[in-house]
């Protein structure tokens, strides 16, 4: 008999897009290397962890990314100056949306949430880490994903995303009680 099964939301979804790919690259670890499209989300995220903080503006947000743009593997040379076009615009994107959010009440950044749920009778556990979580007026928490695509996406759009899912089952289930007591 196997133990728990643990699960992030991107695996998820990887599941519920393509099982055989999902059995390829975990089960089979033919997971293929990361990819610049992939890095470069990774990079997103780390300034968007940092500017949260406290510890970037616009100006060391910028030299962040000098810092760590030339250990990207892009395939071609103007691939990496269009991504770094759009990595610009990613981050000045996340730096005007804080700053219409300062007064957010911010619990945590990269927050970490386990739970388990019964699928079939069988125990699963969702393990994995949201990019802002924060406590409404209210006392309510409210879970920010940050997307380094062009476009938000749409309401109906969020709501059918298992990864949105995923963190409003993991609020529900108390798993960010010891971030946000």
């Amino acid at each position: 008999a196997r133990g728990t099964l643990q699960l992030s939301p991107s695996q998820l979804l990887s599941i519920l897009e393509c099982p055989r790919q999902y059995f390829l690259q975990r089960e089979a670890r033919a997971e293929p290397p990361r990819g610049g499209a992939t890095i470069l989300g990774s990079v997103i995220h780390a300034v968007a962890e940092r500017a949260a903080t406290g510890e970037l503006n616009a100006g060391s947000a910028a030299d962040l990314l000098d810092e760590v743009w030339s250990d990207i593997p892009f395939p071609a040379a103007w691939l990496s100056a269009s991504e770094r076009v759009e990595a610009d615009a990613a981050v000045a994107r996340f730096l005007a949306w804080q700053a219409g959010h300062e007064h957010a009440d911010v619990v945590g950044v990269e927050v970490p949430f386990a739970v388990e749920v019964q699928v079939d009778g069988h125990p699963v556990t969702l393990r994995g880490a949201v990019d802002r979580l924060e406590r409404t007026p209210q006392g309510n928490l409210r879970v920010i994903d940050f997307k380094t695509g062009r476009n938000a996406p749409t309401v109906a759009e969020a709501r059918a995303m298992p990864q949105i899912g995923v963190y409003q089952l993991a609020i529900e289930a108390g798993a960010f009680a010891e971030a946000a007591p």
